[in-house]
């Protein structure tokens, strides 16, 4: 379960953090 959740938190960082690139390269 630790492994799964550290595997989901990963992917949610790179995914917010992706997000976060495309809204400043709109702005």
């Amino acid at each position: 379960i630790l492994f799964l959740s550290g595997v989901m938190l990963t992917i949610g960082l790179k995914s917010t953090m992706q997000f976060f690139m495309k809204r400043q390269n709109y702005k």
